[in-house]
């Protein structure tokens, strides 16, 4: 996964990935009791290429610290289109956002008490 300082973004490639998928590692969703599907479909465009995806809801850490969020909103990618890092397996995104974009994966840490500083 790619720590990008330039999106606000958060996303991962998941196994029903169909896309410009065959040799990356995929999160297999149904293997999560916390997987929360929100219905929401987004298509995200980068200097070069495409990602289009669904919004969810997870339980997401970093390794296994206890940098944990409870719930977390992010991109649960189906499709990459020309993307120039065809292996990667996705981003999370650490730029600040807007009001389309959702609260940063640090926001959520510092709010859960998991971090103490932004």
């Amino acid at each position: 996964m790619l720590v990008d300082t330039g999106s606000s973004w958060t996303w991962v490639a998941v196994d029903e990935c169909t896309e410009n998928c065959k040799d990356t590692r995929v999160f297999h969703a149904n293997s999560s009791e916390s997987f929360v599907h929100k219905k929401q479909s987004y298509d995200i465009k980068y200097g070069q290429g495409t990602i289009k995806g669904e919004l969810v809801n997870d339980q997401v850490g970093l390794l296994e610290s206890d940098a944990t969020t409870p719930s977390f909103p992010f991109l649960a990618v189906q499709t990459r289109v020309d993307h120039s890092t065809e292996l990667m397996t996705g981003i999370l995104g650490l730029a600040p956002g807007d009001e389309d974009s959702n609260p940063l994966f640090i926001d959520y840490l510092f709010d859960a008490g998991k971090i103490k500083k932004k």
